[in-house]
């Protein structure tokens, strides 16, 4: 009889709060669409009103990018040349040392992953043996060596190392042609404006074609090693 009356009135209490939940939440959902008016203040969050604000307030912003791009657009249009030329350098330097700056990062991210399995392995085949027996988990030493050894597939294929090294080093080479360019040094001594110009676009662009071709080289490499990977596996 006792547990039937704490089952009773357990049963009694949560019923309770459900029905309090119950009323909360839909006295959040009427305060939620409400918009009463009936003296100064308001009363209500007056949710439809404000979404209408915001998708009014958004369509104002879309126009005032789209008036914004046409600015920029006929500003740019009006520009020199050799300015607008520079400017795409220089988005195109950033764009180049922060993909080398992910490539570094993702290589030295699994490497300190793969060091740390294989010290695992290590422990594991030598010191730690009785921590297997322990944890009752015989594959945990395999598991570590495929994680090392696919972690070092992964190095060896997307050769994250490389990429990097590539990328940094073609825009260290074009910072290098802007200063010289800029300076009127080494291949720009006493040459026109037009001349050194020319001669600076023509090394620049030619820099970033090999960097094209870099990359095209390795992408061709790690197609090449993971087919004969599964040629080799089927």
């Amino acid at each position: 009889m006792a547990y039937s009356g704490q089952a009773h009135s357990s049963l009694h209490g949560a019923s309770f709060s459900i029905f309090i939940f119950g009323v909360s939440f839909i006295g959040l959902i009427i305060y939620f669409f409400l918009d009463y008016e009936p003296s100064i203040k308001r009363h209500g969050f007056r949710a439809i009103h404000r979404i209408k604000e915001l998708i009014s307030l958004k369509e104002d912003i879309e126009e005032l990018q789209v008036t914004l791009r046409i600015v920029d657009e006929l500003i740019i249009a009006r520009r020199p040349h050799q300015e607008k030329y520079q400017e795409e350098l220089s988005y195109a330097i950033k764009q180049y040392q922060s993909r080398a700056n992910r490539n570094r990062k993702a290589y030295y991210f699994i490497q300190m992953i793969i060091i740390f399995c294989s010290l695992l392995v290590t422990g594991l085949t030598s010191g730690l043996t009785g921590l297997v027996a322990f944890l009752k988990i015989p594959l945990i030493t395999p598991a570590f060596r495929f994680a090392v050894s696919f972690l070092t597939a992964m190095i060896t294929l997307f050769r994250w190392r490389e990429r990097g090294h590539n990328l940094q080093q073609t825009a260290d080479a074009i910072e290098f042609e802007i200063s010289c360019y800029k300076k009127g040094i080494f291949g720009y001594k006493n040459l026109s404006d037009k001349e050194a110009f020319t001669r600076f676009a023509e090394e620049v662009e030619r820099l970033r074609n090999e960097q094209r071709k870099r990359q095209q080289q390795l992408e061709q490499a790690s197609e090449t090693k993971h087919t004969t990977e599964r040629h080799y596996k089927g």
